[in-house]
């Protein structure tokens, strides 16, 4: 009996992670770090502007919460924002190819 190892299959990924699209460099720190609910908090302190101002903005959206002197993310409140911002852009979105085809029609020659 041999003790073969596949190498073509991809490498398993994080059973934290699973089912979970988040952006950002924040929200998957969270997310990684299994602090999904208050009992699972975890001390956490923006390393630059950057990670401040986008922690500032999960604070304003309401996704990040706060458990005693912790921090925890509440994906229920994290995803509703973003499919409120994708619902937002969708008009933005037609509108833009609805003018890129007036301008390839005007610009036509056949």
């Amino acid at each position: 009996m041999t003790n073969l190892i596949r190498t073509d299959t991809p490498a398993p990924r994080s059973p934290l992670r699973q089912g979970y699209l988040v952006r950002g460099s924040i929200a998957p720190v969270f997310v990684e770090r299994g602090a999904l609910s208050p009992t699972d908090a975890i001390a956490f302190k923006p390393s630059s502007p950057r990670e401040a101002k986008a922690f500032a903005a999960l604070l304003r959206s309401g996704a990040m919460r706060q458990a005693g002197g912790n921090w925890w993310l509440d994906i229920v409140a994290y995803q509703a924002n973003a499919n409120a911002r994708s619902r937002a852009a969708i008009p933005w979105l037609i509108g833009g190819a609805v003018l890129i085809a007036l301008a390839a029609m005007l610009f036509y020659r056949g």
